[in-house]
């Protein structure tokens, strides 16, 4: 949801060249706040889950996260 979010929001930021357009004042600026709010848990989402595999609806814990977990996923 959140890569799907920041796309979103960069294609909106890119499109919408009126700083005082109701949508950029609205949804896109709070938007982009929140999103800053957000880095860490992505980053901590990354390196946890295998992401690769979550976007095929399969959600299991990078195996690369420990030695134990990659032996289990070999």
């Amino acid at each position: 949801m959140i890569h799907t979010l920041i796309a979103l929001v960069q294609f909106l930021d890119e499109n919408i060249i009126d700083e005082n357009h109701a949508i950029r004042k609205e949804f896109v600026n709070p938007l982009k706040i929140i999103l800053e709010e957000f880095t860490k848990l992505k980053a901590m989402l990354e390196e946890c889950i295998d992401i690769g595999k979550a976007k095929q609806n399969d959600y299991i814990i990078n195996p690369d996260f420990s030695p134990e977990l990659k032996v289990l996923d070999d």
